[in-house]
């Protein structure tokens, strides 16, 4: 893929084995499908893991030698020199570790004011709002932070994540793009990218660039997942698969990589082989509500309709308040011969999505006994 040419966003051509950051794009399910599981719709948010300590680092990553260690260190150190940044900056970074984001919103405002326009004190800022899911307020600050330091690739990264947040996608492709010439490195950019293009429609090109994530940062997971959210939701389910495996064998741990294989064999009608992917992701993450409803989907199609049941009830459970749950939950109720409970499960689908197709057509299928219940 060149420069400009099929990517749409003008980035320069990464060379192979380049050193890439990781911790930037990441994944979130978003829209909804027939079906037990989401389609996989791509959606980035930025996010800043915790050291050893559970100290959150520095939008440049790096922590300063003898800092305090504390709230009430930092607070001291504040009381000492009112006007020193970086104090304000490592007060703004304890508290919000504590979850007094505005708090630390505040020790940051602070800062800007008696510090001047200081680019990582504003994308710091930034990510505190966008963790509170004040995605405007999040935008504005990051393009304070850019408009500080045109090169801060992290500040351009920031802006991109919240303006796919706020559906803006070509403004996020943008700034990605910015982000990947101030730091042609970043596999995370790529990825930002890509999840842009692919919004506008444009999966081909979005699937180059996770390609070259990949080629990146070869120890990642993320491009191979973005890959096979992008492939699964083309019906490429092959591919999706691959993408999946790759993932899984780059970090076994990650439970979410063996549940989307097992989405990606269960839509090529490998039941066992997707009963045992969600099994292995419930092994690793009991929480997570789309790996029991795979599991009981699959064991549906395997004829295991009472184990299928238990499956769905703690994906119910878990997330009371998805429509295709309470739908499969019908479907199983049904096979069950448990009728009156499947209306039950099927009328609670409908209020939850009323627009679902899939649970108009279920309770018109199964109507007949439903009303005879």
């Amino acid at each position: 893929m060149g420069g400009a040419s099929r990517g749409g966003a003008g980035v320069p051509r990464p060379e192979r084995g380049a050193a890439a950051k990781k911790g930037g794009a990441r994944k979130r399910d978003a829209r909804k499908r027939g079906g037990s599981d989401s389609d996989d719709r791509p959606s980035v948010r930025i996010t800043f893991g915790a050291d050893a300590s559970g100290r959150l680092p520095r939008p440049g990553g790096k922590r300063r030698r003898g800092g305090p260690s504390s709230i009430a260190a930092c607070e001291e150190a504040v009381r000492r020199d009112p006007r020193s940044a970086a104090a304000r900056m490592d007060l703004a970074l304890f508290l919000s570790t504590a979850g007094r984001i505005d708090e630390a919103i505040a020790a940051l405002d602070v800062d800007a004011r008696i510090e001047g326009p200081r680019h990582e004190a504003l994308a710091l800022r930034g990510v505190m709002l966008m963790g509170a899911s004040r995605m405007q307020e999040a935008a504005r600050a990051f393009k304070s932070a850019v408009k500080a330091d045109p090169g801060y690739a992290m500040g351009h990264m920031g802006l991109g994540m919240a303006c796919m947040q706020l559906g803006r996608h070509a403004d996020a492709g943008e700034a990605f793009a910015e982000a990947a010439r101030c730091d042609p490195s970043s596999a995370d950019a790529r990825i930002g990218i890509g999840c842009a293009l692919e919004e506008s429609g444009r999966a081909a090109d979005a699937l180059a660039l996770f390609a070259e994530a990949a080629l990146l940062d070869p120890d990642s997971a993320v491009p191979h997942m973005r890959a096979g959210a992008a492939l699964l939701r083309e019906g490429r389910y092959k591919r999706a698969l691959a993408a999946y495996t790759r993932a899984a064998r780059i970090d076994p741990g990650l439970a979410e990589a063996h549940a989307k294989r097992g989405r990606a064999l269960l839509n090529t009608g490998r039941y066992k082989r997707a009963l045992a992917a969600y099994d292995r992701a419930v092994a690793l993450d009991s929480g997570g509500w789309r790996a029991h409803s795979g599991r009981a989907e699959a064991l549906q199609q395997l004829g295991s309709h009472e184990e299928a049941l238990a499956a769905i009830d703690r994906a119910a459970e878990i997330e009371p308040g998805s429509s295709n749950v309470q739908l499969l939950r019908g479907i199983v109720l049904y096979s069950c011969g448990r009728f009156k409970e499947a209306g039950a499960a099927l009328k609670e689908a409908k209020r939850l999505d009323p627009d679902n197709r899939y649970v108009e057509h279920a309770i018109d299928m199964f109507r007949p006994k439903l009303e005879g219940a």
